[in-house]
């Protein structure tokens, strides 16, 4: 079981000779003060540095520099505090040799220092101008290496292991920090690898769009007026708009139609849904087929930075309590249905791109948060994408898709 004298024993002569060890500990340790910050080594793989080993600010606002003062197989003799003395007045004369207007220093020594052997050495820093001094001494390096902050780092560089009362305080002060990291960790991993699969998918065809607005808990008769108009205009490279219509046909079927402003006797998508006389949804799917002679089929990541309108009826708009609206099984707009308009609106250029059976509607748009950029984040995917299973067990493999 691990003490506070297996602590001070390792501090004695664990690190002899690992002067980079020695210097990476320290700074470790002055990082955990928070009255420390850019704690910095100068030259921790060895090499001149001056004098000082170690570069900080002091309170937010005062530079700091420190040194050093590690020896091997300490006993605190005579001799060892000798040396540590003569060590820290060397490591202070060269600080203000480089920074005259020095007003902060920290050093750092595992040989142990009486309380008047530390004041006779910050005395001596004051009378030259020195305003903060701070004196790591073994007893106080021990402290805090055995303190539920520094147990990792005692860990690390005295290859100490933790008891279990010093695992219990370990976790019982830094447990939620822990498990918070791990969570936002994995976040960051899932969040990156949609990303990748988004940009993925990106580059395949675009080829359907869909609608669904939730007309609450208990089924309801479709009206004869719910209809949607939705356009995405913007579609690279002629910057056309595409528009999908769909309105209920009976109380049974949903039909619609989707076409290219520049072209709207064209039909380039379609879409129809059978239901029963009472449902708890509303809605509609296009399988829809864009092509462009200058550059082939058109491609989700030609959808990017368009922007998507959605108007609805009145009947439609009373009934839904939610909608989500896909392109390629990605949700690119959902939420509350809510009208940025509460008279029915037009737009002067519709009379040249869509029917006139459409605009006999009252069309009411729906407030939508941004367009369809993708830029900063990826959409939901609302369905897995589909698994390869090959069965080469027999003599003829088979292969399935689920």
């Amino acid at each position: 079981m691990t003490d506070h004298r297996d602590t001070d024993e390792r501090l004695r002569s664990r690190l002899n000779g690992d002067q980079p060890g020695r210097e990476r500990m320290c700074l470790a340790i002055l990082s955990l003060d928070r009255q420390y910050s850019a704690v910095t080594p100068r030259r921790p793989e060895g090499g001149p540095d001056g004098g000082r080993d170690i570069e900080a600010i002091f309170r937010g606002e005062t530079r700091c520099l420190g040194g050093i003062g590690f020896q091997n197989s300490v006993e605190d003799s005579a001799k060892n505090k000798r040396e540590a003395t003569n060590k820290f007045h060397d490591d202070l004369k060269s600080a203000l040799q480089a920074e005259p207007d020095l007003r902060s220093f920290v050093f750092f020594t595992n040989v142990d220092l009486t309380p008047a052997e530390i004041e006779k050495l910050r005395d001596a820093a004051f009378k030259k101008g020195v305003t903060h001094v701070d004196v790591f001494w073994r007893e106080r390096i021990r402290q805090v290496l055995d303190s539920p902050e520094g147990l990792g780092l005692r860990y690390q560089y005295l290859k100490l292991s933790l008891s279990e009362a010093e695992q219990a305080a370990f976790f019982a002060r830094f447990g939620g920090q822990l498990e918070q990291l791990i969570i936002n960790q994995q976040r960051s991993i899932e969040s990156r690898l949609d990303r990748i699969e988004f940009f993925s998918s990106s580059v395949l065809p675009f080829n359907h769009v869909s609608v669904s607005f939730s007309l609450g808990d208990k089924p309801i008769p479709i009206q004869d007026d719910m209809a949607v108009l939705i356009s995405i205009s913007g579609i690279r490279p002629r910057r056309d708009s595409l528009f999908l219509y769909c309105r209920s046909e009976s109380r049974i079927k949903t039909v619609g139609k989707a076409w290219m402003w520049s072209d709207p006797s064209k039909h380039v998508g379609s879409g129809q849904s059978h239901h029963p006389e009472q449902v708890k949804f509303f809605s509609n799917s296009w399988s829809v087929n864009l092509f462009d002679a200058s550059v082939g089929p058109f491609a989700l990541k030609d959808i990017a930075g368009c922007v998507v309108d959605i108007f609805v009826t009145r009947p439609l708009l009373e009934a839904s309590v939610d909608y989500r609206f896909m392109l390629n099984n990605y949700v690119a707009h959902d939420g509350v249905p809510r009208t940025s308009s509460e008279s029915p609106v037009t737009r002067s250029w519709w009379k040249d791109g869509i029917p006139s059976s459409v605009l006999e509607h009252q069309w009411y748009p729906l407030m939508l948060v941004g367009g369809s950029t993708f830029s900063s984040a990826s959409p939901l995917r609302r369905h897995e994408p589909e698994t390869i299973h090959v069965d080469d067990s027999s003599t003829s493999p088979t292969i399935t898709i689920s």
